[in-house]
């Protein structure tokens, strides 16, 4: 697309690493907030083609590439996925025995007693 519509738009390519929004908890090193990666993207429309966006990512990229702190990087992630993974199910455990210990408490309710008529 690039290649056709040269000259006429814009195409900017953007490759981020870790943006923290609903679906990303943004526990990953260099992550960064939705507003900051959108301004630097659009500040980058007309200069390049390809972008990682905000300077965090391209210093992450360029980092995970070097052996020694690409490990460092990326044992600090593993980390906090564990961690996280962690709170995660300590939630779920406590959330679980909150509503068991509700359904136990809750009064048991009699069944209506139906009388039948005589005919």
């Amino acid at each position: 697309m690039r290649k056709e519509y040269a000259g006429k738009i814009d195409i900017l390519t953007v490759v981020p690493r870790s943006v923290k929004t609903q679906m990303n908890s943004g526990i990953y090193a260099f992550t960064i907030m939705p507003n900051m990666h959108a301004r630097a993207v659009v500040e980058e429309v007309g200069r390049t083609d390809v972008t990682w966006g905000h300077y965090r990512h391209g210093l992450n990229n360029w980092l995970l590439g070097n052996p020694f702190s690409g490990t460092l990087i990326r044992k600090y992630d593993e980390r906090q996925v564990k961690a996280w993974m962690a709170r995660r199910e300590a939630a779920a455990t406590a959330a679980k025995q909150t509503t068991q210990k509700a359904v136990e408490e809750r009064p048991q309710e009699e069944a209506p007693k139906v009388e039948m008529a005589a005919e």
